[in-house]
């Protein structure tokens, strides 16, 4: 591999070994300290997953030629890079619906206020639906399948990369935006402490980072989409995909740690049980797990008002 694709290997890696860790610990704490699995546990180990896969496509890129010339490639390089990369494009896709599914869900039973719950039963309902297209149209983005990595089919044919690539990342992140910014409204009514507004802070702070993200990544497709040699102009837009996906991973993930935190730290993560009456009004609706979230995770009763 060239200096470039070692780059892009040790970068992609790092980000999804700690992101990896990071589900670990949210299942070992839904387990060993809530003792319930939800579907938006199930939801975001399949979205690790499909991001362990889309680390080992890009690995395998690397391996045959990424970073280099693609001129100079073997004609087994270019048909292995190329299918690849095939998989990299509907594994990423994958792998950022199902978190933000997660999300939502996540949002669902946090915050029980009609209204809001309406809101995002919506968004939810687009996530679903577009993450559907996105997975589809990468998979069958050529007729027939092969020919993405094989243009020595005749007959192939492609839907225009750019125009399919380009609107999924403008859609990616009209809907990363509209993710961060649905809870706002009642986040902003939270009786909650110092600590926990500076973990909040921290958590919406990475959420702004992945919509940065994204828009940096739409600029590598918009550059690789045009490319003439695509092994070459490949890296930028492979290590972004890879961060996006784990940085998403890993934002989605940290509300979810904080009974762990407070378990195994409670002088420096304590729980708030004089807040948790604020809520109760609420309590009988929800399932067992989660009344023992923390206040953290929880709307008071001042913002359910006001949404």
């Amino acid at each position: 591999s060239t200096t470039a694709g070692t780059r892009v290997n040790a970068l992609v890696l790092t980000f999804t070994l700690i992101s990896g860790v990071v589900v670990f610990l949210r299942l070992f704490t839904r387990t060993a300290v809530l003792r319930h699995i939800g579907l938006e546990d199930v939801c975001i180990t399949l979205a690790m997953a499909f991001s362990v896969g889309l680390t080992v496509a890009i690995a395998v890129q690397v391996r045959n030629g990424m970073g280099r010339h693609f001129n100079e490639l073997t004609a087994t390089e270019k048909l292995t890079s190329g299918q690849a990369f095939w998989a990299s494009v509907w594994l990423y896709n994958l792998s950022l619906t199902l978190t933000k599914i997660s999300i939502l869900i996540q949002y669902l039973q946090i915050f029980p206020t009609r209204r809001f719950r309406i809101i995002c039963t919506v968004a939810l309902g687009v996530v679903v639906v577009y993450g559907t297209w996105t997975f589809f149209g990468s998979i069958f983005l050529c007729t027939p399948v092969p020919f993405f990595w094989d243009k020595s089919i005749r007959g192939g044919k492609c839907l225009n990369q750019f125009a399919v690539w380009f609107t999924n990342g403008g859609v990616n992140i009209a809907q990363d935006f509209a993710i961060l910014i649905l809870p706002m409204p009642l986040l902003r009514n939270l009786q909650i402490s110092k600590g926990q507004k500076r973990a909040l802070v921290v958590i919406f702070a990475l959420g702004g980072f992945v919509c940065i993200i994204t828009i940096i990544r739409l600029q590598s497709l918009v550059a690789i989409s045009n490319s003439s040699d695509p092994t070459f102009d490949n890296p930028p837009a492979a290590s972004w995909s890879a961060i996006e996906t784990n940085v998403a991973i890993l934002t989605a993930c940290l509300p979810s740690l904080r009974p762990l935190l407070s378990a195994l730290m409670p002088r420096y993560f304590p729980s708030t049980p004089a807040q948790l009456t604020n809520a109760r009004q609420h309590d009988e609706e929800r399932p067992r797990h989660l009344k023992n979230l923390s206040i953290s995770t929880r709307p008071t009763t001042a913002a359910t008002r006001t949404y």
